[in-house]
């Protein structure tokens, strides 16, 4: 009876009003995400990516007027610290050990490898052996050349050098544009989208399973609205270009259809995202987003876990180490509530 009441009450006004700008949201931060995976090293994405859950806390703050408690802001930084270790971008190995012996040694072999084959220039160059009857004049004559060759490798290594900060400069501004720059616009739309679904299903006490199904739909349009997006086609000598409406995807989509390729394993990631999605509509309902996102670093160490039972392993001192941090970040965002 609840669900056929819920059913009966549903107008297309109120489910643009609370899934609409959730689904928009989300829809850009894949768009984000993408963007920001394509030009980032992995583990320097994995880095921003995992700053979700603070983003999630702070929009609360602002949405849902949510305080976090001394402890509990703590708690976070700590889950973000376990996250680093469960996903490997802090190595366990490189904690313990010190780089400032291995520079010393590479630079003073640099500057060996420099002097000898300044040396080895020289004596090809001169033929040394016809100045064995005057050894002074020629020692002399060898270190002036060397000198020389110094010189003439200081000023070309400074030139590269200056080069190399050029390039290194335009490298540097457009990987903050193109990927720090959305890694950070996704965790910020990720927070956002998170607090007003929170507001969406606590405040306004909507049900969690139709809202998904919302969710979903409103989804579905956007990821639709990005590939009708005209794309650019040049010809074949390179003078004329095209413009047709949708992307290459789409017009796959069209010749082969949606399911091409499909087989029966394409249906169990699917199923799992849905049975997903349900839980997480849930844990938010009745939770928050903040704890959603403990769940989730949970989710990772369940996953190896559940890896190294089916690969008949054991577990590494990486995954005890960010495990045991992340359970501890829990129990301490549980129990310190803010007062």
């Amino acid at each position: 009876t609840n669900s056929v009441d819920v059913i009966q009450s549903w107008s297309l006004r109120e489910a643009v009003l609370a899934a609409g700008l959730p689904a928009a949201c989300f829809a850009a931060q894949g768009y984000c995400n993408l963007m920001a995976t394509i030009t980032l090293p992995p583990f320097t994405f994995s880095i921003l990516n995992q700053t979700k859950t603070i983003s999630a806390a702070i929009c609360c703050f602002i949405v849902l007027g949510e305080i976090q408690s001394m402890l509990q802001v703590v708690s976070l930084f700590l889950l973000l610290l376990a996250t680093l270790f469960l996903q490997k971008v802090i190595p366990i190995n490189n904690c313990f050990t010190t780089s400032k012996e291995n520079a010393i040694e590479s630079e003073q072999h640099q500057s060996n490898e420099i002097v000898d084959t300044c040396a080895v220039e020289y004596f090809e160059e001169n033929d040394y052996e016809k100045q064995e009857a005057n050894p002074r004049a020629a020692n002399k004559n060898a270190v002036i050349s060397l000198e020389n060759k110094g010189n003439d490798l200081r000023e070309s290594n400074i030139n590269g050098i200056e080069n190399n900060n050029a390039s290194s400069e335009d490298e540097n501004t457009n990987t903050f544009l193109m990927g720090v720059l959305p890694a950070l616009t996704a965790s910020i739309l990720s927070g956002f989208a998170a607090a007003l679904t929170q507001r969406t299903l606590q405040r306004e006490n909507r049900n969690p399973l139709l809202f998904n199904v919302e969710l979903s739909i409103f989804s579905s349009m956007f990821i639709l609205v990005g590939l009708l997006t005209p794309s650019r086609e040049v010809s074949g000598h390179g003078y004329f270009a095209t413009i047709r409406i949708g992307s290459s995807d789409f017009h796959r989509l069209l010749r082969e259809g949606v399911t091409a390729g499909w087989t029966c394993q394409t249906w169990v990631p699917i199923l799992n995202n849905a049975m997903g999605a349900i839980f997480v509509g849930m844990v938010t309902k009745y939770s928050g987003s903040v704890t959603k996102g403990f769940a989730n670093i949970l989710g990772i160490l369940f996953s190896g876990i559940l890896n190294q039972v089916v690969l008949k392993t054991s577990l590494s001192l990486q995954e005890l180490v960010g495990g045991s941090i992340a359970i501890f970040s829990l129990w301490l965002h549980i129990t310190n509530p803010p007062s």
